[in-house]
């Protein structure tokens, strides 16, 4: 299912032939029960905008920082924003936080959709608790055989020509390359099943595992082929590739937003 993102996007040029995704087979996610899910928007948005210029998701994993997909942003020209504490697009509920900077990993490849991942600084903290990522040890965690949680607001059928306005999440299998219908490679794990997948209008989610009482974001939407024909692609954010990157851009942007301290002066005589 080779994600396309939503036409109604002008102002975003995405490298063909990455495509979005949405939730298919899932279910609303509770008000405020994900709130570390975020939607990106395309230019400046105003109240009631907000549904029309999503066009990607994301997730945030720093008080200033958030992770989506590469191919969402690698070829971005102007101005971006991230939609914070909202489930339904339709309400006027959390803010919109200015995108500052973009970080895309320096391996991605848009053909293969190697290492497709980035991270955006925001303008101003996100106000959320972060979601955490994979720590050395939960490699099980995106393992064959377990299942995960996909996030987004993208269609509920292919070929559907709007997304849903409320945050979708649906329960997947992880499954072994040999059954993902899309690319994949090292940086990829798949998931999804028959009828249950992301697609268009998802690229960047969260796909994430209940671990000893913590959520951990073990993947982000990438590609596929159709939508619930076959298991999706996802970055691998457990792959050492990606995790050594996001932990030293994470640990790096985690830096910069602290305040700087007060030199101490010393005394003069006067």
């Amino acid at each position: 299912m080779l994600r396309r993102v939503l036409g109604l996007v002008v102002a975003i040029a995405i490298v063909a032939p990455a495509q979005a995704h949405a939730v298919m087979g899932g279910s609303n996610v509770p008000a405020g029960a994900a709130p570390y899910a975020v939607a990106l928007l395309s230019g400046t948005s105003r109240d009631g905008e907000d549904f029309q210029r999503v066009f990607c998701g994301g997730s945030v994993v720093g008080s200033r920082t958030v992770l989506t997909a590469a191919h969402c942003v690698s070829a971005t020209r102007g101005r971006l924003e991230v939609l914070v504490g909202r489930t339904n697009l339709l309400d006027l509920g959390g803010r919109r936080v200015r995108v500052a900077a973009i970080a895309v990993h320096p391996a991605f490849d848009p053909v293969t959709f190697h290492a497709d991942v980035a991270l955006l600084t925001l303008a101003a903290p996100a106000g959320v608790t972060p979601v955490a990522l994979p720590a050395p040890g939960d490699e099980p965690l995106s393992a064959p055989g377990g299942r995960a949680t996909v996030l987004g607001w993208g269609d509920l059928a292919e070929g559907q020509r709007t997304q849903t306005a409320w945050l979708q999440a649906a329960r997947v299998p992880i499954v072994s390359e040999s059954a993902c219908a899309g690319a994949h490679g090292p940086t990829l794990l798949c998931a999804g099943t028959l009828g249950v997948d992301a697609c268009q209008g998802d690229s960047g989610g969260p796909l994430v595992v209940g671990a000893g009482g913590r959520t951990v974001q073990v993947g982000v939407v990438s590609n596929g082929r159709g939508c619930g024909a076959s298991a999706g692609s996802y970055v691998r954010l457990g792959a050492p590739e990606v995790a050594s990157w996001t932990g030293r851009e994470t640990a790096r942007l985690r830096a910069a937003s602290k305040p700087a301290r007060p030199t101490r002066r010393a005394r003069r005589a006067r």
